[in-house]
């Protein structure tokens, strides 16, 4: 299952389907299935946000080197307003700096894996795993409270959030129906309907914190056309597991200093290449991701079945539909042909033409009596041949001496 999560959070632009047998090529299930899988769904928990404000006392400017001769033009002890945002989870961000001079080093990006007071999902007993995301808009005001985007003066400015945008998307065990068919090799298959509900829905599994306690989920669906339902049970150490997996799977942050906040500039790195994925993500993304670790999870679970459903394949099969006006034009031309055929037949056949008929072809092969060829052995020139060719007549015959063309 691991190696799932590991797919489907950073392939999330792929797909993940079963591979029914249908030895055909085309093959339908006329009832919709199901299966007990993973679903994600994601809301933005702005709304939830608490705001509370205050002062600290901070140094800005560049700080004092050993070679400064007035160290205190360097930097400026002061007081600076701050504000810190939080969810009812505990996940805040704060535009305190966590850092005295070296320009201040702020959040730019916060997550969290805790499922207690997870304020957009209510389906706790089945729930899987809750990402909590927190990404504030920062902006640098000078002491005067005026907001630069000139580098040049950083040195003398404070990191101060505009706005925060919260978002929470939950996984959690849920019953898919599908329906699906194969076309000319190619399997769709759609999501009709989805179950979340189930009969430990009241209980918390992290009643003790983001620990889960043991406890089983169940489902039981109406199965279509049949009296009877089908049930689905995930034992309580597999939730457990596969919870335990995600508790330091969205844990961490982005952070970096107030030149980072600069356009144009590069955020710090997080140590983790998850919370790396989830900066370089928009809202949208996050979605797209997590409904992508869903499938890779539900397929895994799918694979790991020896369950299977019944559909209809069908075969093609070649039928010939004549269209007898199609076929007038040739019929008609094949009828002519045969008349000519025959009447060809019949004229050779008046005049006695013999096995040759009236091709030219037969000279090649029987040649003239031995008075035909004298006659035309003294013949000179072209025009002369061609006038005494007008004359020749001449016969396939069979003689003493074999077949011969013979004077008529």
């Amino acid at each position: 299952m691991v190696g799932d999560m590991y797919t489907g959070t950073y392939n999330y632009n792929g797909t993940f389907l079963v591979t029914p047998q249908c030895e055909t090529g085309n093959c339908t299930w006329s009832q919709l299935y199901s299966s007990l899988g993973i679903c994600g769904q994601c809301a933005d928990v702005s709304g939830s946000l608490q705001q509370t404000c205050g002062q600290y006392e901070n140094s800005i400017g560049q700080p004092p080197s050993s070679t400064d001769t007035d160290p205190s033009t360097k930097h400026i002890n002061t007081t600076l307003p701050f504000c810190t945002y939080s969810l009812p989870n505990g996940l805040s961000v704060s535009s305190q700096s966590m850092s005295t001079l070296d320009y201040g080093n702020y959040t730019l990006l916060n997550t969290s894996s805790s499922i207690h007071n997870a304020s957009a999902f209510n389906n706790i007993g089945n729930t899987v795993s809750v990402l909590s995301v927190l990404r504030p808009q920062w902006v640098v005001k000078l002491l005067n409270g005026t907001e630069t985007t000139d580098d040049r003066l950083f040195f003398e400015a404070y990191g101060w959030i505009k706005s925060v945008t919260a978002t929470q998307c939950s996984l959690y065990f849920c019953v898919r129906r599908y329906n699906g068919t194969v076309e000319q090799g190619r399997f769709t298959e759609t999501v009709v309907g989805i179950t979340q509900n189930d009969t430990a829905s009241s209980v918390n599994p992290f009643a003790n914190g983001d620990m889960p306690t043991l406890h089983d989920v169940n489902f039981t669906i109406p199965v279509q056309n049949r009296s009877q339902s089908a049930n689905y049970s995930v034992s309580g150490n597999a939730l457990y597991g596969v919870s335990i997996a995600f508790i330091t799977w969205w844990d961490g942050a982005v952070t970096g200093n107030i030149y980072a906040m600069a356009p144009g500039s590069n955020f710090e790195r997080s140590p983790s290449d998850t919370i790396n994925l989830l900066n370089s993500l928009n809202t949208t993304g996050i979605k797209r991701m997590i409904h992508s670790l869903a499938d890779s999870m539900t397929n895994n679970i799918r694979m790991s079945s020896n369950e299977f459903v019944l559909g209809e394949t069908t075969v093609s099969i070649p039928i010939v539909f004549v269209v007898w006006r199609w076929i007038a034009l040739p019929g008609t031309l094949l009828f002519l042909a045969l008349i000519f055929l025959l009447g060809t037949a019949l004229s050779s056949s008046k005049d006695r033409t013999g096995l040759w008929k009236g091709s030219g072809l037969a000279s090649f092969h029987s040649p003239l009596t031995k008075e035909g060829r004298e006659q035309v052995q003294t013949i000179h020139g072209s025009r002369l041949m061609d006038e005494v060719a007008k004359d020749l007549r001449v016969k396939w015959m069979e003689t003493e001496k074999g077949w011969r063309l013979v004077q008529v």
